[in-house]
């Protein structure tokens, strides 16, 4: 049964959508905290088409080709240096410098094919909100958390410094993602 004219109903995905007496709902804005809904500027559309095609293409580009590099190119080998400097440390025995090496590809993979997946699924429209591309963005962490572990345990001092600003960064960016439509409102410069 639809909702009274006026009244705001509950949609299935969360998120809500007024019902005007025409029937006629605005399921692509949200209602501003303040009051009724708002719809979205041009340049809000703008900067929100920009900032997710740039985090996006960043993004994806990254895993892609460490993937790439190491599982296609590579045939998921390590390369023997590599592999000679992480079989001194514990990384060498639990779970081994080759396994390491094919954990890390197949992650880079899984977060690529997820970011893909939110883009096949349309997550990027400013009304879809965004599992999986924040499941990609955790899942970076974890990779690089275990590649800081690597480098740790190799007297890295600048690759893990450098990591560890790769991981920050993606920390912000999970929180940006969390400041853009659906989860705000469609006016988020304002």
């Amino acid at each position: 049964m639809p909702a009274p004219p006026g009244r705001q109903a509950r949609a299935i995905d969360g998120t809500r959508a007024a019902t005007h007496a025409r029937g006629v709902t605005t399921a692509s804005t949200r209602p501003h905290r303040d009051g009724p809904a708002v719809e979205a500027g041009p340049f809000d559309k703008a900067a929100y088409l920009f900032a997710l095609l740039g985090l996006y293409v960043m993004t994806s580009s990254l895993f892609f080709y460490g993937f790439w590099s190491k599982g296609v190119k590579g045939d998921f080998t390590i390369p023997p240096p590599l592999e000679e400097q992480f079989d001194k440390t514990i990384i060498g025995t639990i779970p081994g410098a080759e396994a390491s090496w094919v954990i890390v590809t197949l992650l880079e993979g899984a977060i690529f094919l997820l970011l893909a997946a939110s883009v096949a699924t349309l997550e990027f429209r400013p009304s879809r909100r965004k599992p999986l591309l924040l499941t990609s963005l955790s899942l970076a962490l974890l990779v690089f958390g275990l590649l800081s572990f690597g480098e740790n345990a190799t007297a890295q001092a600048e690759g893990v410094a450098s990591l560890y600003g790769f991981f920050g960064t993606t920390v912000l960016l999970m929180i940006f993602v969390r400041l853009l439509p659906p989860y705000s409102s469609n006016r988020w410069l304002g």
